[in-house]
């Protein structure tokens, strides 16, 4: 691999933060763990994570030599996600820490394909640009068409353009041009914007140019799609020139998948694509010219192209196209407009996921609550601002509760500053319901009961309505807090003081625990006065006060300065290779929000900033 940091999953290196953070992965599909949904810190609803195990999905990942465009040796998804998960632990869709789950995406490999697999897969339906991209196991296909590849790779130029390695969909706010060229019953649908504002522009370009193996001496001021062709031309020695495309060219791009089941969403027939063109002739026969099986049918100036087999109809997409969707504008209004690119899934995507999911041999889907899980759909969208990006979701479980919890972002600034990882969460009574349901499914209830932990309200005394976590590192040893603020005080330092007594002190095993007034304390390679009083705080830090910037039901905080400053960052470069200290080296801190809101929806914020 090439010195690039623009792969949406970091290859060869350690999985968080490097595999991709992907928000909705394949329609956001469910995440399992022990037989319980997991819940962005335990609660209800599909979620997402960090540094999973397990079948994962992602767009854009950069194969290793030989592979196809977007894949790497294991289907992953977001920072190895598993799962849709939207925000941290409220109901609904949720983002968390550490589940293991079946999945279903694009751009996997050798491992279970429960849906329409990505631009340039192995092992399975090949897709758009799969063929040109190049593919593993068996003989090599014949470069036949360019077409295809060509509309990969405008897919790709968002993917390509941002260049930081964390894995997401990159998506545009508003109702998209070319949405009004895909059916209104896509299970999914991505969407290229060719002509943000010009600050846009020059915001992104200011990130490329901070990577030496992306930066073009194009203007993007100039033409911004030349550019960013050229960039992703840098990674794709076959693209064609930039002159034969940009005659006919447009504004738009987007493409669907239509479908209700796992085998629909497989079958190339049932991929559409539409392309806002300046040229119709020109368009058209370019296409022809270049792919003689596919289909080209216009929209006004819409070029929607599909396999010259497919049943999917201009006449019934001007009947009902997905523009006109009123679940699907809903949801795009959640994350507003001003961006890149976008992505759209709908309930249709998740409830193949739950269906393949539980009629996969061998998966205990007992006691999952698949029917809270069912309708799910949403939309996310990166935007770009001076030296950050931010890619902004908003997920609906309709069948979810409606969830609630405390804004922790206060809450967290008075955590330690030194740690590399930071995670914090406001807590509610469903998400202990739920705690105590998997423990007595995973038969832990009788353990639990040694310290006093009896029933979720015991739970709720322990953990508190406020949870922070840090993680960081002394040397070689970890160093890790926890700090819970309860509104039951004596019950948690009952249950504290019998956790005190099992687990002793050992030199081999340094965890100690605490309480500092409403606050218990957990230390692990560190005092308990580490955590009340800390040698920095959180909220001191520039790359904190950047991309947690607002309120925050759940945040997590990746330090990548702080990171860069340990004796081991050298040795872990020399690791995993240069092309993962490339990806890092701009990069000053990453951070997410998630906060439920009316309706069912969870809302938040994946922020990237740079130096």
């Amino acid at each position: 691999m090439s010195q690039t940091p623009p792969n949406s999953g970091w290859q060869g290196g350690p999985q968080g933060p490097g595999q991709p953070w992907n928000g909705p992965q394949q329609g956001q599909q469910p995440g399992y763990q022990g037989g319980q949904p997991q819940q962005g810190f335990g609660q209800n609803g599909p979620q997402q994570n960090f540094g999973q195990n397990g079948p994962q999905q992602n767009f854009g990942q950069r194969p290793p030599q030989g592979q196809g465009f977007g894949q790497q040796s294991g289907p992953q998804q977001g920072f190895g996600q598993q799962g849709p998960q939207q925000g941290f632990g409220q109901n609904g869709p949720q983002q968390g820490f550490g589940q293991n789950g079946p999945q279903q995406g694009f751009g996997q490999q050798n491992g279970p394909q429960q849906g329409p697999q990505n631009f340039g897969q192995q092992n399975g339906p090949q897709s758009y640009g799969q063929q040109d991209f190049g593919q593993q196991g068996g003989a090599p296909t014949q470069q036949k068409s360019k077409a295809k590849y060509i509309i990969a790779g405008v897919v790709a130029l968002a993917l390509i353009a941002a260049g930081i390695g964390v894995g997401m969909f990159f998506f545009k706010g508003s109702t998209p041009a070319a949405a009004k060229g895909l059916p209104a019953d896509v299970a999914f649908a991505f969407e290229v914007n060719l002509a943000p504002a010009n600050a846009d522009k020059l915001a992104l370009k200011g990130i490329i140019d901070k990577y030496p193996s992306l930066k073009t001496d194009e203007d993007f001021g100039g033409d911004y799609k030349q550019a960013l062709w050229n960039v992703l031309a840098k990674e794709s020695p076959d693209m064609p020139d930039y002159s034969e495309v940009e005659p006919w060219l447009g504004d738009s791009f987007a493409m669907g998948i239509v479908g209700t089941t796992s085998e629909d969403m497989n079958d190339e027939n049932n991929y559409v694509m539409a392309v806002e063109t300046t040229d119709k002739g020109k368009a058209e026969a370019f296409i022809k010219a270049e792919a003689e099986d596919m289909k080209v049918q216009f929209i006004d100036n819409l070029m929607v192209v599909t396999e010259a087999s497919s049943t999917i109809d201009v006449a019934d997409i001007k009947k009902a196209s997905l523009a006109d969707s009123d679940q699907y504008k809903a949801d795009m209004a959640k994350i507003g407009d001003s961006s890149l690119a976008s992505a759209w899934f709908g309930p249709a995507m998740i409830d193949a996921a739950i269906e393949q999911a539980e009629d996969t041999s061998g998966f205990d889907a007992s006691g999952i609550d698949t029917q809270t899980m069912k309708g799910t759909h949403g939309a996310m969208g990166l935007k770009v601002s001076e030296n950050k990006l931010s890619m902004q979701y908003a997920v609906q479980t309709p069948n979810a509760p409606e969830a609630s919890s405390d804004d922790v972002a206060a809450f967290a600034k008075d955590l330690s500053g030194d740690a590399l990882l930071v995670a914090a969460l406001g807590t509610n009574d469903d998400m202990f319901e739920q705690y105590w349901k998997l423990a007595e499914s995973q038969d832990a209830a009788e353990s639990l009961a040694q310290f006093g932990i009896t029933g979720p309200q015991d739970l709720k005394a322990l953990i508190g309505k406020k949870v922070g976590l840090t993680v960081g590192v002394d040397g070689e040893s970890p160093v890790v807090g926890a700090k819970l603020e309860t509104e039951d005080a004596a019950k948690q330092k009952q249950i504290l003081d019998k956790i005190a007594e099992a687990v002793g002190s050992s030199p081999e095993f340094p965890l100690t625990v605490g309480q500092d007034g409403d606050n218990g304390l957990v230390a692990f390679g560190q005092d308990t006065d580490a955590i009340t009083n800390p040698g920095s705080k959180l909220g001191d830090l520039d790359g904190f006060k950047q991309v947690v910037d607002g309120k925050a039901a759940g945040l997590l905080y990746i330090n990548i300065e702080g990171l860069k400053s340990q004796p081991f960052y050298e040795d872990m470069i020399g690791s995993v290779g240069d092309e993962f200290s490339e990806v890092l080296d701009p990069i000053t801190a990453i951070g997410m929000v998630a906060n439920p809101s009316a309706d069912h929806y969870q809302e938040g914020a994946l922020q990237v900033t740079f130096k």
